[in-house]
């Protein structure tokens, strides 16, 4: 796992997955504050109120979130990666799993930043649903056990899966447990700036392990400098 670096995307997984799940305990309150308020046209915290005497506004929502969820859901996971996957794993054969795996953490930003307008009161709760659709359609974390095999010999593969599922489930441990203590607008911004972290570390520290994608950076590196000589 060190010397073929492999290594490198552990980090990774690890932070990112801390970032997107720091927001776990907060979003259902949300979306729930968010499609109430949407319909009583001022806002409203659902939180605050027991089931016998909260709103209809807020025993509407909780229906609401499930169906909108429900949809987005399908669309994403059904729809979009069915289409979409081969394209993506084609390409990324191509030019390289790196540049997917940047833009998928570039999608990541935009459910947050769909939640983070939400809460200040910029943006409606139902963009929050097209936006998580969008962001599923690269998963950056596929790309990273799909880079098992780009990086790992078949006798080396099943423990290389095994530490990148186990950073993967300490981080979903770890950060709905960051989330409880903080407000919903901290558990943003912390997710966020993970993200953003997560992003500059696989642009600076990662090295692309797809072979096609090396043989042409390669190819382009003895071009160049035989260019210059």
């Amino acid at each position: 796992i060190y010397n073929s670096g492999l290594w490198r995307f552990l980090p990774f997984v690890l932070i990112y997955s801390i970032g997107f799940a720091t927001v776990f305990p907060v979003i259902p309150t949300v979306i729930t504050n968010g499609f109430a308020s949407a319909a009583a046209g001022y806002p409203i915290d659902c939180q605050e109120f027991s089931p016998e005497t909260a709103p209809k506004e807020c025993r509407d929502a909780h229906a609401q979130a499930v169906t909108w969820g429900s949809w987005t859901s399908f669309v994403s996971g059904s729809i979009l990666s069915f289409f979409l996957s081969p394209i993506i794993g084609y390409l990324s054969d191509q030019w390289g799993r790196k540049p997917f795996m940047l833009a998928g953490i570039v999608l990541t930003f935009l459910p947050m930043t769909v939640i983070l307008a939400n809460l200040w009161g910029w943006l409606t709760i139902y963009w929050y649903f097209p936006a998580s659709a969008a962001n599923g359609v690269i998963s950056s974390i596929t790309l990273v056990l799909t880079s098992v095999a780009d990086l790992m010999r078949p006798s080396h593969r099943a423990v290389s899966v095994a530490f990148i599922t186990a950073m993967f489930s300490i981080g979903l441990i770890v950060g709905p447990l960051l989330g409880g203590y903080l407000q919903a607008l901290q558990s943003v911004y912390v997710c966020l700036g993970l993200t953003a972290v997560t992003w500059f570390y696989v642009l600076l520290l990662v090295p692309e392990p797809a072979p096609t994608a090396k043989s042409k950076q390669a190819a382009a590196a003895a071009a160049a400098q035989q260019g210059r000589q």
